[in-house]
């Protein structure tokens, strides 16, 4: 096998969206639509994103968000980031609280309340650890590696903003968790258990950009699959994967597409799926909102339930005492196995060193995770 190559999502004769679908990661497969599996997903996601939000301001604040969408849409793509997307997501948000008076009611009132307090935090543009995509198992099918091995890799998911749970949000007990499984759970450094993806594109296809969205959120329900298997649930069941949801946004000056990352099992092959969920146009005020509640309501469930779910699994493991041992999947890749097809490397990307599972060390904890100045939750 010839030395690996750096390149980007796109090869040459071939187009992302057949590159994904070799790489058992496709997009909008329609095959699937018709089964229950993608059924049950959709509904989910349906349902994570449909619940009201409390704000007071929001007439005004369409208006206004109308208008920087229009203004910055032909600017850089760091100009739209930093004049429309961010104050368009700020850093808290308005929750019920009890007023603490006894009654039996306790008359709940809408506070703001910053994303840290919650746990929250975000990486900006940083490479997930190398070899993080799930790996195509080619079964002993010679024709089939040989076709994988003929086109350049799929290069590896640098997301532009990657939404995840902070230290903080962690007793001692479940970091050293955390430890041992840092490959899977601090796939994007300094964070843990990421579960919202958002790529920009204000310059490129709509093809490519959510391409970008299916390689990243293909590598955390793989990872989210992982942390599954070693708290002993059994992720072979046939079907959806309900469990290891991920969430992706593609933005473009124009729209932002909601997709949900899943896997789904069939026998004894799994493939990594990624469907719209919702479309926003970024044309209207009110479509701006309701993409804004809905990025809201899944920062709500990322630490809410899904953060309660996440520390029930770390407990498992914690059970387990000296016969937890660290996973090695098969859908993770070996950076010396020359049957491995998938990853690439580049100049800028780096595997941690807390990424060796048992042989971790603890200095890494606790690592500064460097963000803008009010770049959203943090």
């Amino acid at each position: 096998m010839s030395a690996k190559i750096t390149s980007t999502a796109t090869t040459q004769g071939l187009s992302v969206g057949v590159l994904l679908v070799e790489n058992r990661m496709p997009m909008e497969n329609r095959a699937i639509k018709s089964t229950d599996a993608y059924r049950v997903v959709m509904e989910v996601s349906n349902a994570r994103i449909a619940r009201e939000r409390c704000s007071p301001d929001k007439d005004a604040k369409s208006g206004e968000f109308e208008v920087l969408a229009a203004k910055y849409k032909t600017r850089s793509e760091q100009t739209f980031i930093e004049m429309f997307f961010l104050p368009l997501t700020q850093g808290s948000r308005n929750v019920l609280v009890k007023d603490g008076s006894g009654n039996e009611t306790e008359n709940p009132f809408w506070r703001e309340r910053a994303w840290a307090d919650d746990g929250m935090d975000v990486n900006i543009c940083q490479p997930f650890l190398r070899n993080s995509l799930p790996k195509v198992d080619t079964k002993g099918d010679k024709n089939y590696k040989k076709l994988l091995d003929s086109h350049e890799r799929i290069k590896n998911p640098n997301p532009d903003r990657c939404y995840a749970l902070a230290e903080e949000a962690f007793t001692i007990e479940e970091l050293h968790i955390n430890h041992l499984l840092h490959k899977y759970v601090g796939i994007s450094h300094g964070i843990y258990h990421p579960s919202i993806v958002i790529e920009f594109g204000l310059h490129k296809s709509i093809t490519e950009l959510e391409g970008q969205c299916a390689r990243g959120g293909a590598a955390l329900v793989n990872a989210v699959r992982s942390v599954r298997s070693a708290a002993g649930e059994d992720i072979m069941v046939g079907g959806a994967d309900q469990d290891s949801l991920i969430y992706t946004f593609a933005i473009s000056g124009e729209t932002a597409y909601l997709h949900v990352n899943w896997a789904f099992v069939e026998g004894t092959s799994t493939t990594f799926h990624m469907h719209l969920v919702k479309e926003f146009s970024l044309r209207k005020g009110s479509t701006i909102m309701e993409m804004r509640g809905a990025l809201n309501n899944l920062l709500d469930w990322t630490v809410g339930d899904r953060q309660t779910w996440i520390k029930g699994l770390l407990r498992k493991i914690d059970a387990k005492g000296n016969s937890f041992v660290v996973p090695t999947p098969v859908t993770l890749e070996s950076t010396t196995d020359d049957a491995s097809i998938v990853i690439v490397g580049n100049e800028t990307e780096r595997e941690d060193g807390l990424a060796s599972g048992m042989a971790a060390s603890t200095s890494g904890v606790g690592t500064p995770n460097k963000k803008r100045k009010n770049d959203g939750p943090a």
